[in-house]
């Protein structure tokens, strides 16, 4: 039809309904606060999987988008310390994806310390860049420690929390 080619097919007038994407959970203020951000918390996390978690609370950066910073696109100096999105070294999800976002709390905090101890090299996060691994790692480790919310949240929930209190 797109294209125009007036093709009489058998299936043309098959329709397959859409199903919803299911909305992944959002964490809320208070959890974040007293149990991920807890003192010890994230303490058995390695460092690496750690400043991305931090990261992604005030950032609601894509954990992938963390985990395929170069360390040039973190910028720690000036008046708005920021990480830069960019399609350099990865593919970005979609061309908006590529952005600025300011560093700021727990973020700001973790990217610094991270930063201080990340080993030489571009790759801000060797042990994650181009794998598909800090999620799991992550929500393996948040479900053993009784850090979800619910049996519904996961590591992207800190994404969505992040909206929902930009929303607010």
């Amino acid at each position: 039809d797109a294209l125009g080619l007036n093709l009489v097919l058998p299936l043309s007038k098959l329709t397959i309904k859409a199903t919803p994407k299911g909305q992944r959970k959002a964490f809320s203020v208070a959890w974040v606060r007293d149990e991920i951000l807890a003192p010890g918390a994230l303490d058995g996390l390695n460092e690496q999987a750690r400043a991305i978690v931090l990261a992604c609370i005030n950032t609601g950066a894509r954990p992938s988008e963390i985990a395929g910073l170069m360390k040039h696109h973190i910028h720690l100096g000036g008046d708005i310390p920021f990480i830069e999105i960019k399609p350099e070294g990865r593919e970005l999800k979609n061309a908006a994806s590529a952005r600025r976002i300011p560093l700021v709390g727990v973020s700001l905090d973790g990217m610094k310390a991270w930063m201080e101890v990340a080993p030489k090299g571009d790759k801000a996060f060797p042990i994650y860049f181009g794998r598909d691994l800090i999620s799991a790692t992550v929500n393996k480790y948040l479900r053993e420690n009784g850090l979800i919310e619910t049996p519904e949240h996961t590591l992207y929930g800190l994404r969505h929390g992040f909206e929902d209190r930009m929303t607010a």
